[in-house]
């Protein structure tokens, strides 16, 4: 479930996709998702997206403190960053995504093993799916035939954009981003 509702394609914070049902932490983890899948069953499928990500960051914190006890102090930060992380992405792809090359334009942005983040066609369907695990590729694709459609999302796209041109720079998809997956805790010499 948790690598269903993660909210970009591939989130920095995506440490441990596999839960461990011999570990505590990941029973409490899985009990919390049936609450939260209890909780959308009673509002009858209907819950704000926010309410998914926080819960999605909140498990894999929950997780990070269990892999790596040092960093248990600084979750507030930790998890602070990544939701700032995850909104600055959000706005970045609204912002992109808000317009799409036509179809002869396309042909041309040929996805090039070698060119990496420089290669524009990688990055529009990066952000695409980044805003597909946001829930929100559908109506930001709707945006691109009608701004208007989805006022709070275009207020988030305008935030963007305006991001865009005040920092001349903006977030790679996730896709394009390091992930801490690959990441194990070592002993601490101290500790020996």
């Amino acid at each position: 479930m948790l690598n269903a509702i993660r909210p970009l394609d591939q989130p920095a914070l995506w440490l441990l996709p596999m839960i461990d049902e011999a570990n505590p932490v990941d029973r409490c983890v899985v009990e919390a998702a049936n609450i939260l899948i209890e909780d959308g069953h009673a509002r009858q499928g209907s819950m704000p997206h926010w309410e998914v990500v926080a819960f999605w960051h909140a498990t894999q914190v929950i997780r990070v403190a269990d892999a790596v006890p040092s960093v248990a102090t600084r979750l507030a930060s930790f998890l602070h960053h990544h939701l700032e992380v995850w909104r600055e992405s959000f706005r970045t792809a609204l912002a992109l995504l808000s317009e799409k090359p036509d179809a002869d334009a396309m042909e041309f942005l040929v996805s090039d093993p070698e060119g990496g983040p420089n290669d524009l066609r990688d990055q529009w369907f990066g952000f695409r799916s980044d805003l597909r695990h946001a829930g929100a590729r559908d109506a930001a694709l709707e945006m691109l035939k009608n701004p208007a459609a989805h006022p709070s999302l275009r207020q988030s796209q305008l935030e963007g954009i305006r991001a865009l041109a005040r920092d001349g720079s903006y977030l790679l998809p996730s896709c394009m981003q390091g992930r801490l997956d690959k990441f194990r805790a070592q002993p601490s010499d101290a500790a020996g």
